[in-house]
């Protein structure tokens, strides 16, 4: 039953991290960040602009204004930076060896697991990552949220 636990708070912490990234470079950049939403489903409650749902599998970042950056490179940041956070907290937890930590092994080792599932987001398929940061290299990227209510595991 620990198990299960440490998997699923690994998948909702990853998750997290991945939006916490997209808002990061966004208030990085001066992009004015709307809301950041923390899995599907129903609000559960507010705290600032972090919304969170039932289920905490899934997210997006909404950015404010008509169009997100007029820099393309800032807009493939913006759009990488889920990535980009969730490898960070992975270099964080390989740098602390709390992997090694038998209370944490489980909830480090999924948490990176889930960190090498999040790179298929980097493919250019519509509402994923590489597709927005793809528009954003092109020049043809408006505004959209960086994620769907899609999970980003």
């Amino acid at each position: 039953m620990t198990e299960f636990l440490a998997l699923f708070l690994a998948a909702a912490l990853s998750v997290l991290t991945h939006e916490l990234g997209h808002a990061f470079f966004q208030k990085l950049f001066g992009v004015p960040v709307t809301t950041i939403r923390w899995g599907m489903g129903p609000v559960l409650f507010r705290i600032g602009v972090l919304e969170v749902r039932g289920l905490l599998l899934g997210g997006a970042v909404t950015p404010a204004g008509p169009k997100l950056t007029t820099s393309r490179w800032k807009g493939v940041v913006i759009a990488l930076g889920g990535i980009i956070a969730q490898w960070f907290a992975v270099w964080i937890l390989a740098a602390t060896k709390l992997y090694a930590v038998p209370m944490t092994q489980v909830f480090c080792q999924a948490f990176m697991f889930f960190s090498f599932l999040a790179l298929t987001q980097l493919i250019p398929l519509k509402h994923w990552d590489g597709y927005y940061a793809l528009q954003s290299l092109l020049g043809k990227y408006k505004r959209q949220n960086f994620s769907t209510d899609l999970p980003t595991i």
